[in-house]
């Protein structure tokens, strides 16, 4: 028997082992595991949402990058998925997906997938939902405001940046409608 267990023991450490090279490291003495590398927790993040997309998770993979809080990561994601996913988000999620894409709709490289995302997702909120009617009044509000500011932002853009601007604005203001209305229903 003694064989066994040093054969085991050569092949693989046991449970044993590895909990003594744990408390080993913990208390500050060096280890094999000092030697693995640790992801930090936005590559973690960003390896998971990664590894949900390949496995055909695409719910789950926003919801995950959403969760996230990192605007930039879920960037990154949303040229990866389907849109048509968002019939399958429920109202929390929408509506989170909402606030972070108007958090920031300066003009620069991603302005268009936001509002892209944006409009669609704005388009899938229910008003019924208690979701949406406990906290949708002040997140509509604060897209409303951002939106007036990209607005007037595009509007002391440079001329030569100007007839790009015209049709984004133009959507913008048309999102403004849109949202007005989800607000005056939630307030009904």
């Amino acid at each position: 028997m003694e064989n066994i267990v040093r054969s085991e023991f050569v092949i693989g450490p046991t449970m044993n082992d590895i909990s003594t090279l744990i408390a080993t490291n913990v208390q500050g003495s060096p280890s094999i595991l000092s030697a693995v590398p640790q992801l930090s927790p936005e590559e973690a993040l960003k390896k998971e949402v990664d590894d949900l997309i390949e496995q055909g998770e695409y719910t789950q993979a926003l919801s995950r990058a959403l969760g996230g809080s990192n605007l930039p990561n879920l960037l990154r994601v949303l040229p990866r998925l389907k849109i048509e996913i968002l019939s399958d988000l429920s109202q929390p999620v929408l509506l989170s997906l909402v606030q972070q894409l108007a958090f920031e709709l300066s003009v620069d490289e991603h302005l268009k997938t936001k509002m892209e995302w944006l409009e669609q997702s704005v388009l899938y909120l229910e008003t019924s939902s208690d979701v949406v009617a406990f906290h949708g009044a002040e997140i509509l509000n604060i897209v409303s405001q951002n939106l007036c500011s990209a607005i007037a932002h595009m509007d002391q853009s440079t001329p030569d940046r100007r007839g790009e601007s015209r049709a984004l604005k133009s959507r913008m203001k048309l999102m403004l409608h849109v949202i007005q209305n989800l607000l005056a229903d939630i307030r009904s």
